[in-house]
């Protein structure tokens, strides 16, 4: 369910991490969905595409593309890059604390991988995960 939150500033920045089996197939696409909880953090407007939210995506990898929609308590985050999505850092993301808060632990994000495909489709065995930056 979704909280009411009245956003403080200064924003805090939470990174999301991408990996996948060694050796394999590297994904040129990758759809992960970060949790959170919406009485701790917000983001700024909702829906798909959203610029405010899009301003808040932020260090992707070089050369590539994003699709975004915000549920208000899930942001899921389509990645894509023709050359590979790399390893390691895929995006940060900058939420607003709600008033009456203290900042949150990385801990109190969850991170599922939607989907993970390349040049031959689907690439098992990706994985993400929410850390500090």
């Amino acid at each position: 369910m979704v909280q009411a939150c009245v956003a403080k500033t200064p924003p805090v920045t939470f990174r999301v991490n991408l990996s996948y089996p060694d050796g394999g197939v590297v994904p040129s696409s990758s759809t992960v969905v970060v949790g959170y909880r919406s009485d701790l953090v917000s983001l700024p407007g909702s829906g798909q595409g959203q610029a405010s939210v899009n301003a808040r995506i932020k260090n992707l990898p070089s050369n590539s593309s994003r699709t975004t929609n915000d549920l208000d308590y899930a942001l899921r985050v389509v990645v894509s890059r023709g050359a590979g999505v790399p390893a390691g850092r895929l995006f940060t993301i900058d939420f607003d604390t709600c008033q009456g808060t203290s900042a949150p632990a990385f801990t109190q994000f969850g991170c599922t991988v939607e989907g993970c495909g390349g040049s031959t489709g689907t690439v098992p065995g990706c994985a993400c995960e929410v850390a500090t930056p």
